[in-house]
C-alpha cells in the first residue's frame, strides 16, 4: 500500500518559514494604513460594578452574576467564603438528631477541601485568568475594528500555541472540545484512507477515541481494537500492514500509564500509516514526542477551562465534520471562540516551562498517597512509567460511588476513574481491558494532584483517605 504520509516527519515542517512569534497582548491591532481605531479603555473583568451590599441582599436567592458580565474565569474567589445556606423548615422547630462529626472536626483541621481531580479538570492557571481579562468580543471574519482585534488575537493566540508545539501556524486548529479534536481527527482522517486501509486503536484509549473508532466500523470501516497488557500499556504488535491510521494516548486517562508513543510513531510509518496521538492527558507533565501526525488537545485538562486544538502537520488532509465556512483552514467550520483560543495557548505555553521541576514535585506527592492506598488495601494500578501526579488503585469489595461520596463530604475531590465516565454505574472499561474482576474494575479510585498542590494538603489528604475508606461499607 502506497505511503499516506507526506515527508518528512516531525511536528514542525521544515522550511524558511520563521517560528512563532510570540503572542502580542489580546486584542492589539497592528496599525495598518489609513487604521483610525484605537481599542477602548479596560472595561473591567465583569463588566462593572455588581452592585452595594444593599443591591444583594434583595436579591437574595438571585444569581450572583449579573446577565451579561463576563465568564468568572478563575471560578469562587478562594478568599471568600461560600454564602450560608438555610434549609427551608428547618429554622424553627425540634432540634434535628445529632449527626456524626464531619472528618474535620474528628481530624481537628479546617474544613479546607483538597483537590485531587487534576486529571478531570485541571484548575484554570492564574496566567490564563490574566489573558482572559482584556479578549476581545467582536467576530475574526469581520471587517471593522472590533472585528479586526479579534482577528489579532486569534492569530496571536495560535501562533503562541505553535511555538509552544514547535509547529506552524498553518498546523493548528482550534476546537470545541477535547473530545471534538479527538472525533475530527480520526473521522477526518480515516475518510480519507483508501478503502481497505484499517483504523487501529486499543481497548483502553479514552471513551472519545474508542468511540470515533467503533463509529467508523458501523459505517463499513475496517477496525482494529488492540489489546494492551496489565498495565494499560498498548501491544505494539497490533501494527501490522494493511492499518492506515493509528490513534494512541499519550499517557492513559483513567491509571496514567505512558504510552510507547515514540515507538508507534516509528512503526507507523514505516508501514506509511498516518499516527494520532491523543494528548488531551499528559502535556502537563510531559513532552508530546515529535513526528505525528495529528496531535489533539483538550483545554480543561491543561489548566486552560475551556476549549481544544488539533494539530494536523502539513501535508495531511482530513475531512471536515462541521460544515458551514472555510474557518480553521476549511477544517472546522463556525465562529472562532477567541477567548477558548487565547485561553489554551496560554496554557500550553505554561505548560512546556518547569516541567521537570514540577513532576519532580507531583511524583513525590503522588508517592505518599499510592502508600497509603496501598496500606488501606488497595491494588495499586498504572504501570512504572507513568504521570507523575498519578496516584490510582482498586478496591475489589467497595464501589468507587460510595468511596468518592465520603471523601467529598470529608474534604476530597477525588475521582473513580475517566471523568466522561465517573457518572455511570458501568465498571471502567480500561480497568477491564488490563484483565481486573468485575468487583476490582467497580471499586477504582483515582487522586490527581496539580500545579497548585501542595505538601501540607498531601498530609491532610492521607488522614482523611487513612479516616474515611476504613468506615467506607464493604460489598460482597
Amino acid at each position: 500500500m502506497p505511503s499516506l504520509r507526506a515527508q518528512p516527519q516531525g511536528l514542525r515542517h521544515p522550511g524558511p518559514e520563521p517560528r512563532a512569534r510570540a503572542l502580542s497582548p489580546a486584542g492589539h491591532v497592528r496599525p495598518v494604513p489609513g487604521d483610525v481605531h484605537h481599542r477602548g479603555g479596560h472595561r473591567g473583568r465583569g463588566g462593572g460594578r455588581l452592585g452595594d451590599r444593599r443591591d444583594r441582599d434583595r436579591s437574595a436567592g438571585a444569581s450572583r452574576f449579573r446577565a451579561g458580565a463576563g465568564p468568572d474565569i478563575g471560578g469562587r474567589d478562594p478568599r471568600r467564603p461560600p454564602l450560608p445556606q438555610v434549609v427551608p423548615g428547618h429554622a424553627e422547630g425540634p432540634a434535628a438528631p445529632a449527626r456524626p462529626q464531619p472528618v474535620e472536626a474528628r481530624l481537628g483541621k479546617a474544613p479546607d477541601r483538597v483537590y485531587l481531580d487534576d486529571a478531570g479538570a485541571a484548575p484554570t492557571l492564574p496566567e490564563v485568568a490574566e489573558a482572559l481579562r482584556n479578549v476581545p468580543g467582536g467576530n475574526p471574519s469581520s471587517l471593522h475594528a472590533e472585528g479586526r482585534a479579534a482577528r489579532a488575537a486569534l492569530d496571536a493566540a495560535r501562533d503562541h500555541l505553535a511555538a509552544a508545539l514547535n509547529a506552524t501556524r498553518t498546523e493548528i486548529t482550534f476546537t470545541a472540545s477535547g473530545t471534538e479534536a479527538v472525533n475530527l481527527a480520526i473521522l477526518g482522517a480515516a475518510h480519507r484512507l483508501p478503502t481497505h486501509a484499517a483504523v487501529l486503536t486499543w481497548a483502553a484509549e479514552h471513551q472519545s477515541v474508542i468511540a470515533a473508532a467503533r463509529n467508523l466500523q458501523g459505517a463499513g470501516h475496517a477496525v482494529t481494537i488492540g489489546p494492551t497488557d496489565h498495565n494499560a500499556t498498548v501491544d505494539l504488535d497490533a501494527i501490522k500492514p494493511g492499518v492506515g491510521l493509528i490513534s494512541i494516548g499519550l499517557a492513559n486517562n483513567e491509571v496514567g500509564t505512558i504510552q510507547p508513543v515514540a515507538e508507534a510513531i516509528e512503526r507507523a510509518h514505516e508501514i506509511g500509516a498516518l499516527v494520532h496521538v491523543d494528548a488531551c492527558a499528559g502535556p502537563r507533565w510531559i513532552d508530546i514526542p515529535r513526528g505525528a501526525d495529528l496531535v489533539s488537545l483538550s483545554g480543561h485538562k491543561l489548566g486552560a477551562g475551556r476549549g481544544g486544538a488539533l494539530f494536523v502537520r502539513d501535508g495531511v488532509r482530513i475531512d471536515p465534520q462541521l460544515h458551514g465556512g472555510p474557518q480553521e483552514w476549511g477544517r472546522r467550520a463556525g465562529r472562532e471562540d477567541v477567548a477558548a483560543a487565547v485561553a489554551i495557548a496560554t496554557a500550553m505555553t505554561v505548560n512546556t516551562s518547569d516541567r521537570a521541576a514540577r513532576s519532580k514535585t507531583a511524583a513525590t506527592q503522588s508517592a505518599e498517597l499510592r502508600a497509603t492506598l496501598e496500606e488501606l488495601g488497595g491494588r495499586l494500578t498504572g504501570g512504572d512509567q507513568r504521570l507523575p501526579n498519578y496516584a490510582t488503585a482498586t478496591f475489589a469489595r467497595r464501589r468507587g460511588e460510595d468511596m468518592l461520596l465520603a471523601l467529598d463530604m470529608g474534604g476530597i475531590a477525588a475521582s473513580s476513574g475517566s471523568a466522561c465516565a465517573s457518572g455511570s454505574l458501568d465498571p471502567s472499561h480500561v480497568l477491564l481491558a488490563m484483565g481486573l474482576s468485575l468487583d476490582e474494575a467497580l471499586g477504582s479510585l483515582r487522586l490527581t494532584t496539580g500545579y497548585p498542590t501542595t505538601d501540607q494538603e498531601v498530609t491532610r489528604a492521607r488522614a482523611i483517605l487513612t479516616a474515611v475508606l476504613v468506615r467506607t461499607p464493604a460489598h460482597a
